[in-house]
């Protein structure tokens, strides 16, 4: 009895020891695959094929999308690689969907399996077990039989083991260098385990002490196989991971779940720190009782440290996005858009990973929807590249300005797949852009104002023309110039510039019809109406306003002597902020206008002052010969002509003399101021001579020479022959100002009193045609002499205009 149990003891061992021998000979052949799945998965099936002796094929299958391929196959399926199964109605896809093993005595009576494979594979028994990948089936390997009943739980265990080895070299392809230059012997085995230097490959017993040790293992951690075997394995984890109980976590984690992962900090002999990459999993005989644990390792430190360095660029590239307000995006050939942190913000949506692409193209204003990339442009590969648009931010409603950046990715077929690129805030450079672009406008505009007020010498044509210029210059409704009163209740408007669709309103307006805008004019400030209907000034009346169009306006002065004597005025349509870049320029323009027109003004005068004092001597010097012939036809001796010559050229110099300013300017006067300084010559400082009555009535320059002349005549005959030739005699001259149907007329009357006993003369001299034709031919009058008896009366009636007119 005793001799049969050490007989089964010894077939027991020495199958475990051939099934690990089959196990590491497939994880040597999976080693040296090196990452090759189709090797990896040949190294499995044929590994199984050994392993399990009576199973006649071998496959291993596949996931791909909902079906699964044959992808390893062995003995009697050797011919169907690349078979396809659905995942759902076959024995493998429960397999996988259940993430179980499964173990099939008899195809015939299992509703799973797919029934039209049967004959064709030869099948009616199978084990199947699901092949992981990170804890995840991937796959499923399965042994079958031509028979019923071959397979054992013990041969489903086994596959168990099979599919685990698998997983492992799915999750590092390389680890399994170290496990396929195993051989059958167990120096074989030793020789291909301590092969594989890139791994350390450590064996455990279930208490965690070290059983094995491989070249691997010394290579990186750093102790010898003699100074680890037997020992704890956790002395190579660090101390805050022996304190947090990790080791005894992956051995729990290995024989409940199959395999625990490895991925932390470990420790060196000389103490250095090291990042592993790995996974520790359960060794189990042929009952499936865990006899120990196999743990692979393999330094990961540069790839680990790399991972850091890119997570700190990526951070530090965060934050330099968040500080230079720049954010990145790539949008996939499913039209999602996959944004940094920053890019939604600068946009105004809340953080995510995703968004539709068209939750971004939306936000675009209409005006400048051409400019984005959609769906159709980026398919065609004309999206826009690198442009500039404005978006309204859904969050706060602010219009901003968006500079985005962005290109095509395209496959290996030349088909775009991928939109990528930068998007940056450029609201605020883009408003100094403009305000730049303006200021150099409005410089032009001065520029150009000033070359064209050199060649105009109308103002009508300058002010036409500037208000032109501000009307473009600003983008305005109308523009133009005018002219106050006197009393600044009323604004002559001249010849306005309008925009398209608006009317001219030149013309008289009187302030108190559009509101308050004069007090502020008067003082020499500005008027600046933002919105009529709702400034306090216009609100009242913004209805007038409406009528003209406009909505906002600026009145800009134009002050003469301390005093406003005109404006410039812009209009808009719609109610508007006027800057202050705009009243500087608006306020430019009114003075280079101003002093234009003054400058015109002043030659304007100086030619009339240039014709007006030819005309005068002109007239002075006919009127000097004209008087000086009369005079000396008329005398009867040389003395007595000098005397009468020499008084009438005083009353013509007397007469120019008030006709003149202190500057030597014309101007006119009145009928009193040239009486009285025609009569100057007779004044009696001891009786009043002479009474003046009437009112005032202006008196032109032609008007003003030949009135003195004629009082000067009527005077010169008085002292001579009537009322001022004796003591008590005098002369009353009255005027006034009636009217003859719809004609002013202004009556003079020359009368003497207490003078000689008067007859009429018995010729006409000179006198007395100066005094009926002189002053009745300059103002367009009559005059009648007459001679009664108590003295001699002159009435001169002639329309008012008449003395108004200055040539």
């Amino acid at each position: 009895m005793a001799q049969m149990e050490l007989r089964r003891a010894l077939a027991d061992q020495r199958r475990v020891l051939e099934e690990r021998e089959g196990l590491i000979r497939t994880q040597a052949e999976m080693s040296v695959a090196r990452g090759d799945l189709g090797t990896i998965l040949d190294a499995l099936v044929h590994g199984a094929m050994e392993a399990i002796p009576h199973a006649e094929g071998a496959v291993i299958e596949m996931c791909e999308g909902d079906e699964l391929v044959y992808s390893a196959t062995k003995g009697n399926l050797m011919g169907h690689v690349g078979l396809r199964v659905p995942l759902q109605g076959s024995l493998a896809g429960a397999c996988l969907l259940t993430n179980e093993p499964l173990l099939v005595p008899d195809v015939l009576v299992d509703r799973r399996v797919k029934r039209d494979l049967i004959d064709r594979l030869r099948l009616r028994s199978c084990v199947l077990a699901p092949v992981r990948r990170a804890g995840k089936p991937v796959g499923v390997l399965k042994l079958q039989s031509s028979q019923p009943d071959v397979f054992t739980q013990a041969d489903l265990r086994l596959m168990q083991v099979f599919a685990g080895t698998v997983s492992a070299g799915l999750a590092e392809a390389g680890e399994a260098a170290a496990r396929r230059e195993a051989a059958r012997s167990e120096r074989r085995r030793q020789a291909v385990f301590d092969s594989a230097a890139d791994y350390a490959i450590i064996l455990l017993d279930l208490d965690g002490n070290v059983t094995d040790w491989n070249e691997g293992a010394t290579a990186i951690l750093g102790w010898r196989p003699e100074e680890m075997c037997g020992k704890p394995a956790d002395i190579f984890f660090t101390p805050e991971d022996r304190e947090a109980g990790i080791p005894g976590m992956e051995m729990h984690s290995a024989l409940t779940e199959g395999r625990g992962i490895d991925e932390r900090w470990h420790l060196r002999r000389d103490g250095t720190r090291f990042w592993a990459n790995g996974e520790m999993m359960a060794l189990r005989d042929e009952d499936g009782t865990a006899i120990g644990f196999m743990k692979i390792l393999r330094d990961r430190t540069e790839q680990r440290l790399s991972y850091e360095r890119l997570h700190e660029a990526k951070d530090r590239l965060r934050r330099a996005q968040e500080a230079g307000g720049v954010g990145m995006f790539v949008v996939d050939a499913d039209g999602v858009l996959h944004p940094t942190p920053e890019f939604c913000r600068l946009y105004g949506l809340p953080v995510r990973e995703a968004y539709p692409s068209t939750a971004f193209e939306h936000l675009v204003i209409p005006e400048d929807a051409h400019l984005v990339s959609t769906a159709v442009t980026r398919a065609s590969g004309e999206a826009p590249r690198d442009v500039e648009y404005r978006i309204r931010r859904p969050d706060t409603g602010e219009i901003r300005w968006i500079a985005r950046k962005g290109d095509l990715e395209y496959d290996d077929l030349g088909r775009p797949v991928r939109f990528a690129g930068v998007s940056r805030d450029i609201t605020e450079q883009r408003l100094a852009r403009e305000a730049l672009a303006e200021s150099e406008r409005r410089k032009s505009a001065l520029l150009e104002l000033g070359d064209r007020l050199r060649d105009l010498s109308r103002t009508s044509e300058m002010t036409l023309m500037a208000a032109e210029i501000v009307g473009r210059t600003l983008n305005a409704g109308r523009a133009g110039f005018g002219r106050l009163d006197a009393l600044g209740e009323h604004v002559d408007l001249e010849l306005d510039w309008t925009a398209v669709g608006l009317r001219s309103i030149a013309g008289r307006h009187r302030f108190e019809d559009y509101g308050d805008l004069r007090r502020e004019l008067l003082r020499g400030e500005p008027v600046i109406v933002r919105d009529a209907c709702r400034d306090p000034r216009t609100a009242a009346c913004s209805g007038a306003l409406q009528a003209l169009d406009v909505a906002s306006l600026i009145n800009m002065p134009v002050r003469e002597r301390g005093r406003t004597v005109a404006l410039f005025f812009v209009h808009d349509r719609v109610p508007r902020d006027w800057s202050r870049e705009e009243l500087g320029f608006l306020r430019a323009v009114a003075d280079r206008v101003e002093a234009a027109v003054a400058r015109v003004r002043a030659e304007e005068q100086q030619q009339l002052l240039n014709r007006e004092l030819s005309h005068r001597m002109k007239n002075t010097l006919a009127m000097v010969q004209a008087i000086a012939t009369q005079t000396l036809r008329g005398a009867s001796d040389i003395e007595a002509a000098k005397e009468v010559l020499a008084a009438r050229l005083i009353a013509l110099g007397k007469a120019h003399d008030i006709l003149m300013t202190g500057d030597g300017e014309s101007q006119g006067t009145d009928i009193r101021t040239v009486i009285e300084n025609a009569l100057s010559l007779h004044e009696d400082p001891e009786r009043q001579r002479f009474d003046l009555q009437g009112p005032h009535v202006p008196c032109g320059a032609r008007a003003a020479l030949s009135l003195a002349l004629m009082v000067h005549e009527l005077a010169t005959n008085a002292a001579k022959y009537g009322a001022l030739s004796t003591p008590t005699g005098r002369v009353v001259l009255t005027w006034e100002v009636g009217s003859t149907g719809d004609t002013k007329t202004v009556r003079l009357t020359w009368r003497e009193e207490g003078g000689p006993r008067v007859t009429a003369p018995s010729r006409v001299g000179f006198g007395s045609r100066l005094i009926e034709r002189g002053l009745a031919g300059a103002v367009g009058g009559q005059v009648e002499l007459r001679y009664p008896p108590e003295g001699m009366c002159c009435t001169l009636v002639a329309p008012l205009t008449g003395f108004l007119a200055e040539g």
